[in-house]
């Protein structure tokens, strides 16, 4: 062995490692989520709201319905990642590696649309807690938004990790 045959070899294994971390966070964010939405449902069940205050929910709901869509859409990009490097360590060809880097792209524009998103999102509700009427609701609206927030971390995190397999696959590139 050489030492290009040693430095992809390094490359390949930082790629696999990267993809199990992953697949760990897509399964942090989608738990985030979950607790995001199941916060302000279980919340908005009380009686008594103020129509205006249902009205709010239901606006922040519709949106949270659409970002729950998109982490789906971040998962199933995540899963073509891992598919496209299992091919790329079966076949270690140019070709496999040049897919891998266009899933990831594809991945990584997917990851900083849906953070954007977020940070809207984040603005959404600090101006639902203004026009918030229940107090009760303001604090189901605090709780949901702090379960946000650490999705968003999440998805930072994923979005470091595309980076790094990224720089690890364009390394593998180089050495072909």
């Amino acid at each position: 062995m050489n030492n290009l045959d040693n430095l992809r070899i390094l490359y390949l294994n930082a790629i696999a490692g990267s993809i199990v971390n992953s697949d760990l966070l897509i399964r942090a964010a989608e738990s985030d989520m979950d607790l995001t939405t199941e916060v302000l449902k279980s919340g908005s069940r009380s009686t008594g709201l103020r129509e205006s205050d249902r009205e709010i929910v239901a606006y922040l709901m519709n949106k949270l319905e659409y970002l729950d869509q998109e982490i789906e859409k971040i998962r199933q990009g995540n899963q073509s990642t891992s598919r496209s490097v299992t091919i790329y360590l079966q076949n270690e060809d140019k070709s496999s590696l040049e897919e891998l880097s266009a899933t990831l792209e594809n991945l990584k524009i997917l990851i900083y649309e849906t953070s954007n998103f977020i940070s809207k999102l984040k603005s959404d509700y600090d101006q639902c807690l203004d026009d918030m009427k229940s107090s009760k609701m303001k604090v189901v609206i605090e709780e949901s938004k702090e379960h946000l927030s650490r999705l968003s971390d999440h998805l930072e995190q994923l979005f470091m990790l595309t980076l790094a397999i990224e720089g690890s696959a364009a390394k593998c590139l180089i050495l072909y």
